[in-house]
């Protein structure tokens, strides 16, 4: 999956039919979560690549119930000269999980009691760093953050 390719105006239409259903009503029932255990990077990564790599799974919508700072459109990626769009931002996630790139387990305000896997990527030493974090939630993976870093 290295081979990333430009997206035309037809797949930013399908990405955003990606996430017609939201998540509904949103507990703050921990139970609800996806049973990921944050100490076994291994079945997490398995999880979060299963998720990943199913368009129907991915979600990446800000609400009150589950904020996220999702701006891959303001990220360069140098290795193709070009903003990332969505569907290349979950291809570079994709590419980061099978590589093994270990995610840092973080314990999230909202939803409650559940775990979000965050990541800082350098992309070239004259670019900012990548932020991204993603997290497993009732069967679907959560694009949370995939923004530059500010400092």
């Amino acid at each position: 999956m290295n081979n990333l390719t430009s997206f035309g105006s037809n797949d930013t239409i399908l990405i955003h039919n990606m996430q017609p259903r939201g998540l509904g009503n949103v507990s703050n029932d921990p139970s609800r979560e996806s049973p990921l255990n944050p100490s076994d990077w291994a079945t997490a990564r398995t999880e979060l690549l299963r998720l990943a790599q199913r368009r129907e799974c991915r979600y990446f919508a800000w609400t009150r119930a589950i904020p996220c700072d999702w701006a891959p459109q303001t990220v360069w990626d140098p290795r193709y000269e070009m903003y990332f769009s969505d569907q290349s931002a979950w291809s570079f996630i994709i590419e980061l999980l099978e590589a093994d790139r270990a995610f840092t387990p973080v314990p999230m305000n909202t939803p409650p009691a559940t775990i979000g896997y965050e990541l800082i990527e350098s992309l070239a030493s004259n670019l900012p760093q990548l932020y991204i974090k993603v997290q497993a939630y009732r069967g679907m993976i959560l694009g949370r953050s995939f923004h530059n870093v500010t400092k």
